[in-house]
């Protein structure tokens, strides 16, 4: 795979050893994400990415208000039996929804070609890594976990049992949090507009797409604090949050984007580690350069009213 689509999975891979060697204890926090991104030298959305198997796998646990849990390595086998068979049909059946051929398959999850065939046809019975099952999902458009789900009989909702390292999780009123919560991810986007109305870009290091610059909400982190340190993290410029212009909902991944409209204070535009361009552009670069579902969002901002609220598939507008 390339560095930048594999990045993900070689920091899940290292985390994941590190559990298992007892750097952290069974029960304790995981660094912040801030912390670790900055550690592995990725933006929030890699670490997140890599951390979404590490829960899938039964190491971690979201907890609110408490932060990213070691969860015992024994609570959970580390291989179960796993039903091939359901991973095929699962995914044949989304390659007919998707109207997706095995060739654009193996080219969007850098598998390779017999690992593609032997996971659709089920002709190899061996050992498949998580690494390859969340490749497999999110080029598929699932969620990292899905087909590890599906291979684990489990619904790619069924979260895991409670943990009994965490007997105690409670809501601030002392009742417990149901285990069947729907699962979102928040991330915070920063419309950022200049005095001749163009507008912060970035082409982000990992993937190399156009997009505003933003990034995953900590547990313990006000939108606006996120907008201020991701910008500056990504590129250098200092940024100071207004109005939230729109709400937006990938309903592929369950991601929901909050963006609000930034005044440039200081700082001059650069390159990042986390971007290799960075750019002021007008709505009509906007547009040619980023998918609808990101173009919209800084066009969005440029308008009065109410914020806007829009559902998306993670390319295309559905509503």
């Amino acid at each position: 795979m390339p560095a930048g689509v594999s990045r993900y999975l070689d920091i899940a891979a290292d985390l994941r050893t590190r559990i298992l060697n007892g750097e952290w204890t069974p029960g304790s926090n995981l660094p912040r994400m801030m912390d670790l991104a900055r550690q592995y030298g990725v933006n929030r959305d890699t670490l997140a990415r890599a951390i979404a198997i590490l829960e899938a796998e039964g190491l971690l646990s979201a907890v609110p208000r408490k932060g990213t849990i070691v969860r015992r390595a024994s609570s959970r086998p580390r291989m179960m039996a796993r039903d091939w068979a359901a991973v095929a049909q699962a995914m044949k059946s989304r390659l007919a929804e998707l109207d997706m051929t095995q060739a654009e398959l193996i080219q969007r999850s850098r598998l390779a070609p017999m690992t593609i065939r032997e996971l659709l046809f089920n002709t190899a019975q061996r050992r498949r890594s998580n690494q390859t099952l969340a490749a497999a999902s999110e080029a598929l458009g699932w969620p990292s976990s899905h087909l590890l789900a599906v291979a684990e009989g489990r619904g790619p909702d069924d979260p895991y049992t409670a943990d009994p390292v965490l007997p105690d999780v409670t809501t601030g009123g002392g009742r417990r949090y149901p285990d069947n919560l729907p699962r979102h991810s928040v991330s915070a986007g920063a419309a950022v507009i200049r005095g001749d109305g163009r507008m912060l870009a970035i082409k982000r290091a990992d993937n190399g797409e156009w997009v505003l610059p933003g990034g995953i909400v900590e547990l313990d982190e006000d939108p606006r604090d996120t907008v201020r340190r991701e910008v500056l993290e990504e590129t250098r410029v200092i940024v100071e949050p207004g109005r939230l212009t729109g709400v937006y909902k990938n309903m592929r991944l369950g991601v929901v984007s909050l963006v609000f409209r930034c005044r440039p204070v200081s700082g001059a535009a650069q390159p990042t580690a986390e971007a290799t361009e960075v750019a002021w552009l007008d709505s009509a670069q906007i547009t040619g350069r980023m998918t609808e579902a990101f173009a919209i969002r800084l066009t969005d901002a440029l308008e009065a009213g109410e914020p806007r609220i829009r559902i998306h598939d993670g390319q295309q507008l559905l509503g």
